[in-house]
């Protein structure tokens, strides 16, 4: 690859599909026990959040989002466009 040209490598990817059932029951059940603690470690910790908020899945035809492990051992979560 040329010099000039930024890349990411990227280690492993996960597919997942939103979990409306988590999403609607569990975060304000435990935002609540934490005393609302709990959605800012969400919002901090994409692993967090991608273990509360999305079901892990085997086929990219079933998932809506993906995790991306990358360089650095940074996670992102980017959704998947039809």
């Amino acid at each position: 690859m040329p010099d000039s040209e930024e890349y990411t490598k990227i280690k492993s990817v996960e597919f997942l599909k939103f979990s409306w059932c988590k999403v609607l029951l569990l975060i304000p059940l435990m935002s609540v026990i934490t005393v609302f603690i709990f959605p800012l470690v969400l919002y901090w910790k994409v692993t967090v959040r991608a273990k509360w908020i999305y079901t892990s899945v085997n086929s990219i035809q079933d998932a809506t989002h993906v995790l991306i492990l990358a360089g650095f051992n940074s996670y992102n979560i980017e959704a998947i466009h039809d």
